[in-house]
């Protein structure tokens, strides 16, 4: 059996055992009653509440501008998620699988980067389910999207935190060329507000907005992103901009400085991409940095932590061996935070090309009071393998 057979039974056999102690066999029938799936549904509120908050990440905070003061009078959000309820719904989620569904049933235009409603679908195919569809497509989709989920754009979340404040909320652009486009309100919005929030991003099919923002990066002083944060994206954003919460989000993906980096992530091997030694002809481009814009594992808090030395066991272990590794973390700021502890190892003594290094843990620590500390052992373990020499860094982020 290959190896790529032994990780694909494995992983079955992960997915079939959290299937099996979720009693998903023992009723693998749907239970049809409208009444009983909102109930089940309602169950998964405070979850999705919590994963949106935990999922914010901050990339960028010049000179502590955030979080920002709830003392402020007048604020302008603008750009095309300005006041949009649905940005933090995924394509394979019923609201926006609707929209493409409408799109291609009926021709019509729909806001989402890099996909093609083409495809094979006759045009007597299309009509019978524009047909079937008719009444659920004539629903107003922002306020099926509150009624039903309890949705909430970033402008309606930030009105909530600031009641007394003047928030103005404009798009100014849109993502397609079909979108409402009016740049002069956007900038009267901005030039008579105390704060501007821009709301940017794209949509795409499948994963998410596309990311670029080397050519404006410098402009902005300070840069939150969320993922897929579901009806409580828009909170959970406007929570952490004002310090309701501390954002502890870490980047699940490598952001390039510019299209033409891609492929690049943090496990890119020795003499590809941008990771090189101090000898090899390719140091950069010549208009800009080799290196990631942000990269994997990146993520900046409003409180600072305080990493001990990493301690291991053994400076040796045998080959096919296990090397476990602990540290103390601090919080040394004045802000109750939460802190993503990552372990990177890198073999520095083989006959086969390899990643720079390469991931072997992530642990969070929780939600750390000021001053206290956390003792922790690190996931892993590292497991040995060949002859290959280990080392192992206390990174916090692959950036170097």
């Amino acid at each position: 059996m290959t190896k790529v057979m032994v990780g694909m039974y494995r992983s079955v056999r992960r997915m079939l055992r959290d299937k099996f102690a979720l009693g998903l066999f023992d009723n693998p029938y749907v239970v049809e009653d409208p009444i009983e799936i909102r109930h089940v549904a309602s169950e998964g509120v405070d979850l999705s509440r919590r994963l949106a908050a935990e999922s914010v990440t901050l990339l960028k905070n010049e000179k502590g501008l955030l979080p920002l003061s709830r003392d402020i009078a007048n604020i302008a959000i603008i750009g095309p998620h300005a006041d949009d309820v649905a940005i933090g719904f995924a394509t394979y989620t019923y609201p926006t699988g609707l929209n493409m569904m409408h799109a291609r049933a009926t021709g019509g235009d729909i806001a989402m980067a890099g996909i093609d409603l083409g495809g094979g679908a006759s045009p007597e195919a299309k009509a019978a389910v524009a047909a079937e569809l008719a009444p659920v497509f004539k629903t107003d989709r922002r306020e099926y999207l509150k009624s039903n989920y309890s949705a909430m754009s970033l402008a309606e979340a930030v009105r909530q935190i600031l009641p007394n404040a003047v928030i103005t909320a404009t798009s100014g652009t849109g993502v397609v060329p079909t979108e409402p486009m009016d740049i002069p309100a956007a900038v009267a919005a901005a030039r008579n507000a105390d704060v501007v929030i821009l709301a940017a991003g794209g949509r795409s099919a499948s994963i998410g907005g596309p990311y670029a923002l080397a050519s404006v990066i410098d402009k902005l002083p300070a840069v939150v992103t969320g993922y897929y944060g579901g009806p409580h994206q828009g909170t959970a954003i406007a929570e952490a901009l004002f310090g309701v919460t501390n954002p502890g989000g870490k980047l699940p993906f490598t952001m390039p400085r510019h299209g033409g980096q891609v492929p690049i992530h943090y496990a890119q091997k020795w003499g590809s991409g941008y990771r090189r030694t101090k000898d090899d002809i390719h140091n950069g481009y010549l208009d800009m940095p080799s290196t990631p814009l942000f990269s994997f594992g990146h993520g900046l808090s409003y409180t600072t932590f305080d990493y001990s030395p990493l301690k291991v066991p053994s400076d040796t272990v045998n080959v096919g061996g296990e090397l476990r590794a602990s540290l103390t973390v601090k919080n040394a700021g004045k802000r109750r935070g939460t802190e993503v502890v990552q372990l990177y190892a890198a073999d520095t003594a083989t006959g086969v090309t390899l990643p720079r290094h390469y991931d072997t843990g992530l642990l969070s620590l929780g939600s750390l009071a000021s001053k206290i500390r956390a003792k922790q052992q690190l996931p892993g373990p590292v497991t040995m393998s060949g002859n290959g020499s280990y080392e192992i860094s206390e990174e916090l982020f692959v950036g170097t």
